[in-house]
């Protein structure tokens, strides 16, 4: 079930019923231990059945807790000092909420995650190996994030060493070498492979004058909610490895930056002038979300991550809620 965020969501649907009536003891939320382990928590589809659902069942509270995220997105939009584009997904009910959803946005260093992918379906088919040396070029060393802009033309690192710091660090340098390595029509085809239809790999990592003659990096906040969404499912190649990698991001200062530390996190976050991205899986204690945020004209960066910060904590928050009970209450 997917619902557009442009419009108030009206959320108890005949639809709704139907498909998640009944679900109630087949459903159990994601939990959480203090100590992170690598491998993605997969939650399961809620399970259709014929029963109609009682005025308290999961499927109701579920809804209830969808139109309390949507407002909480709506409040966060309202203040935002730019363009926003959002997907929000509920991993256990598969329920969507969309702002602005399929609008492009410039994917900056998001389009990472579309380069590391078309790594590990590589390393799958056996073309590449993990351990594989690559050695850096005078050309491939280019400026922005990242320390290998300082390393010395000569030096090797295998590839697996160069996919961490592409997403851990987002160094430029080592996705110009990957970049070279797998060719952007390759990524390109395996952004097509994967559905992402509003995703483009047309310049290089650091090419900006390319942007002047019309070739850049875009994408959507669903075609990015959806590569997400086949990660934490693991229905992607490469799904466990690329999801290891997105759990030790160094930089958390935009959706998750007032997160607790045992609170467990996948994400890539992209900026440029302007411009402000991070898409997350977020493991909270009652239940396994996907939040994508890209944006663009942004007029002041700060308030802008302290919006999105406050936006996602909020999110969490419900998530960390006991669920109440489905047995109403009677009077004794």
């Amino acid at each position: 079930m997917r619902f557009h965020g442009t419009k108030r969501l009206t959320l108890v649907l005949a639809l709704s019923l139907l498909g998640l009536a009944g679900c109630q003891n087949s459903l159990s939320p994601a939990e959480i231990t203090s100590t992170p382990v690598a491998t993605p928590i997969v939650v399961r589809q809620a399970s259709a059945s014929p029963t109609p659902a009682a005025p308290h069942t999961k499927t109701t509270l579920n809804e209830e807790r969808i139109q309390r995220v949507e407002a909480m997105i709506e409040a966060a939009r309202k203040g935002f000092p730019g363009r926003s584009g959002i997907v929000f997904i509920d991993l256990e009910t598969d329920l969507h909420l969309e702002f602005s959803a399929t609008e492009r946005f410039e994917s900056a260093s998001l389009v990472k995650l579309i380069v590391l992918s078309e790594l590990y379906r590589q390393v799958q088919l056996g073309e590449r190996s993990p351990d594989e040396l690559l050695t850096l070029t005078a050309s491939q060393k280019v400026g922005g994030s990242g320390q290998l802009k300082d390393a010395k033309v000569g030096e090797q690192y295998s590839i697996k060493r160069l996919a961490e710091l592409m997403i851990i660090e987002s160094d430029n340098t080592a996705t110009q070498i990957l970049t070279d390595l797998l060719g952007r029509d390759a990524v390109q085809e395996n952004a097509k492979r994967l559905d992402l239809s509003a995703t483009t790999f047309e310049r290089d990592i650091f090419d900006f004058e390319a942007i002047d003659k019309g070739r850049d990096n875009v994408t959507s906040a669903q075609d990015i909610g959806s590569f997400l969404r086949q990660i934490a499912r693991q229905e992607v190649t490469g799904s466990e490895q690329m999801h290891e990698i997105l759990e030790q991001q160094k930089r958390n200062d935009v959706l998750n930056a007032n997160f607790p530390p045992n609170i467990r996190v996948a994400h890539k976050t992209g900026e440029l002038n302007g411009i402000l991205n991070d898409a997350a899986i977020v493991y909270a204690p009652k239940g396994t979300f996907i939040l994508v945020v890209l944006s663009d004209h942004v007029q002041d960066k700060d308030s802008a991550k302290k919006q999105w910060a406050k936006m996602t904590f909020d999110i969490l928050q419900l998530y960390s809620e006991p669920t109440p009970s489905t047995t109403p209450k009677t009077d004794s």
